[in-house]
């Protein structure tokens, strides 16, 4: 469902300069990709491309305003850029409305928590889910779990995604907000709580892509921030019963149509090879996605007009 996503909404460049089955740079070629390397270093043009997705499109889910605002933007850039063609493949997503997302400890310590509704996650019934909260350390333990010990309670992964200067930690950290709601559905869980995929220390909750195809049952799924989910924890170790109350109003939609935008660069040397590199064009509605992907995006484009 995440490459899916991703695609749907793929921003791509053909280029017909390099074969893909090329073998390695040789020594003749090095120069030339240092010459590159350079001039892309003590160039300041692709966060100029962040700066204007950012600010001028901003949020950009697939299949809503903002995705077709996106599109006319890099057909626009891409353009400006010089490409030799560019054009769009009209392509079906699936659309959802994350509406608002609400969270309570109702006892023994009764305060709110900061969370987010993950994307494409069902809503709560009318008046909302109250239930006890099962604590579980990650998604392997939530999968050996038996159903008797979730049924009817929600789920909470507790996994901590580790500080690393390369980012390493997020593949392990991410799936339980890959797999677990699909996990918990199928062990009857009321609902499912995760600690946000991520390391910072800010009350923010982080939102991102759930498996949700082949669930017959799903469950409202929701991030809870750093801070809140170390809350929650402290809460758990007291030894008593925590319950929580969730309403979320989140919905899907239809599918509806968005577009991949294609920009291309004819080679002059092997015009009839092709490579191809891209970055995903839409983001998440609750930033303006600088870094996922709006970065890729830039990189991308200038990595092609540099290459050109």
């Amino acid at each position: 469902m995440v490459k899916k996503l991703l695609s749907v909404s793929a921003l791509a460049f053909m280029m017909s300069a390099i074969n893909l089955q090329a073998s390695p740079l040789s020594q003749e070629d090095l120069p030339v990709a240092e010459v590159l390397r350079d001039k892309a270093l003590k160039s300041s043009d692709a966060y100029s491309i962040v700066e204007s997705l950012t600010v001028e499109v901003g949020p950009r889910r697939a299949g809503t305003e903002g995705d077709r605002r996106a599109v006319a933007w890099a057909q626009k850039k891409m353009q400006q850029l010089g490409f030799d063609r560019v054009y769009t493949e009209q392509i079906d997503v699936q659309r959802w409305v994350r509406g608002h997302a609400h969270a309570e400890v109702v006892a023994p310590f009764p305060q709110p928590l900061v969370v987010t509704s993950l994307g494409y996650g069902a809503p709560t019934p009318e008046g909302g889910v109250k239930a006890e909260i099962v604590e579980f350390a990650d998604t392997k333990a939530l999968a050996e779990a038996p159903a008797s010990k979730i049924k009817g309670k929600i789920a909470f992964i507790n996994k901590r995604m580790a500080r690393t200067r390369t980012g390493e930690s997020y593949g392990s950290a991410v799936s339980g907000r890959s797999q677990g709601m699909r996990l918990a559905a199928e062990k009857g869980a009321a609902a499912l709580l995760l600690r946000s995929v991520g390391t910072d220390s800010d009350r923010f909750a982080h939102t991102g892509m759930m498996s949700i195809d082949g669930v017959e049952n799903p469950v409202p799924a929701l991030a809870l921030s750093v801070p809140d989910a170390n809350l929650l924890e402290s809460m758990l170790k007291r030894g008593k019963p925590v319950e929580v109350k969730l309403e979320v109003a989140s919905e899907r939609l239809a599918n509806g149509p968005s577009f991949n935008v294609i920009g291309e660069i004819t080679g002059r040397e092997n015009p009839d090879e092709v490579m191809l590199i891209g970055a995903h064009l839409d983001s998440w509605d609750e930033g303006t996605g600088a870094l996922d992907d709006g970065a890729g995006v830039a990189i991308v484009m200038e990595t092609a007009r540099l290459i050109a």
